[in-house]
């Protein structure tokens, strides 16, 4: 198998997985965030549609914000709305934090304030992309 072919495969079950998440266990997980501490609910305004959006996802907090991941890269719909936004609703442990978007970091910077339970999984899944947002009461 080639290299190109390998890549290949590897976009098609990556886009899969996105798929699957997106459709299937997304939504099952906005039922069940609460009382799972290491996810928040980033509620967001579609850049285009104008359509409101809730999106589970990762979270690690630190005093000014949170980091999150990007398991699927810097291109994903949830990621280009709150980039567009001026602001941003995060719900983490039943608390809504008014958030702002900060910038990308590297995994050096971020994995040191994500749950030790996920370190293992977003380095199994070559997560490279995460990104800082800012409390903006804090």
């Amino acid at each position: 198998m080639t290299a190109n072919t390998q890549r290949q495969q590897s976009s098609r079950l990556l886009e899969f997985v996105r798929q699957f998440n997106k459709y299937i266990f997304n939504p099952v997980m906005l039922r069940f965030v609460r009382i799972i501490p290491v996810y928040a609910v980033i509620e967001h305004v579609g850049r285009r549609s104008g359509k409101h959006y809730r999106t589970p996802v990762l979270v690690g907090r630190v005093a000014d914000g949170f980091y999150i991941p990007l398991p699927y890269g810097d291109h994903v719909d949830w990621h280009r709305n709150i980039q567009a936004a001026s602001g941003f609703t995060l719900i983490w442990r039943g608390r809504k934090y008014a958030v702002h978007y900060g910038r990308m970091v590297g995994e050096v910077e971020a994995m040191p304030h994500l749950p030790r339970i996920a370190h293992r999984s977003l380095q199994r899944a070559h997560v490279k992309h995460y990104i800082k947002v800012f409390d903006a009461s804090a």
